[in-house]
């Protein structure tokens, strides 16, 4: 992939569908979905099939809902009681997770799936909370003695950013309906007149009508940016 600046857009009725179908294949049910998703879209998954039916789903640590597998969490050469069975990691620790063929199949359906976008104004999604709380503190959404709910939209990018990628094929990213949730926190025209916030703002209004899923690029670190 080229080394865009910022998150990586996608589509996200796609990467949603994905989302799904990787964590029911990794937890052992229906893994035959991840394989017709790929077949249907004209990307090799016979190796990725293969992992999947020697994945010992139920003695994994690394196995993470929302993103499939965490390699973070991987006990590799730790004391994982099936590493030598695992197939994500007969070639090594927990790196080799991103070197899998599962990796490389979520990989190559990214690039299937990129859409344009105009580059985002900030390196990736870690800056976002940020700024975020910055635009809804300048428009009187969030103070010192706000509600829990007036602070929704950081907590949802929080969630996203610590939950991390998928095999680590992909750095954290935002489905489209979590990107919508917190485009709705923000009130139009929060950023208007601020040089470094009103960008944000545009670019955030532009990836919601998108209807676009947000990637960070591989190997990127969970963090909020302040």
């Amino acid at each position: 992939m080229s080394a865009a600046h910022g998150p990586w857009a996608v589509d996200g009725a796609l990467w949603q569908e994905l989302m799904t179908v990787l964590d029911d294949a990794l937890s052992g049910e229906r893994r035959r979905a991840l394989v017709r998703l790929a077949e249907r879209e004209e990307t090799a998954g016979d190796e990725a099939a293969r992992e999947l039916a020697a994945f010992p789903a139920r003695s994994c640590e690394a196995l993470a809902p929302g993103v499939g597998l965490a390699p973070e969490r991987c006990t590799a050469g730790r004391g994982c009681p099936v590493a030598d069975e695992c197939p994500l990691v007969r070639d090594g620790g927990a790196g080799a997770i991103r070197r899998s063929a599962l990796a490389q199949l979520v990989a190559a359906l990214v690039e299937r799936w990129r859409r344009p976008l105009v580059a985002a104004p900030f390196p990736s999604l870690a800056e976002l909370p940020a700024l975020v709380e910055q635009l809804l503190a300048r428009s009187g959404r969030i103070g010192p003695d706000s509600a829990p709910r007036s602070r929704t939209a950081t907590t949802v990018l929080d969630v996203a950013i610590h939950r991390g990628g998928p095999l680590g094929a992909t750095g954290p990213f935002l489905l489209a309906l979590e990107l919508e949730q917190v485009a709705a926190f923000v009130p139009p025209g929060a950023g208007r007149g601020d040089g470094r916030l009103g960008p944000v703002e545009a670019w955030l209004r532009r990836a919601v009508a998108g209807e676009v899923a947000l990637l960070d690029q591989p190997g990127g670190r969970p963090g909020r940016g302040r």
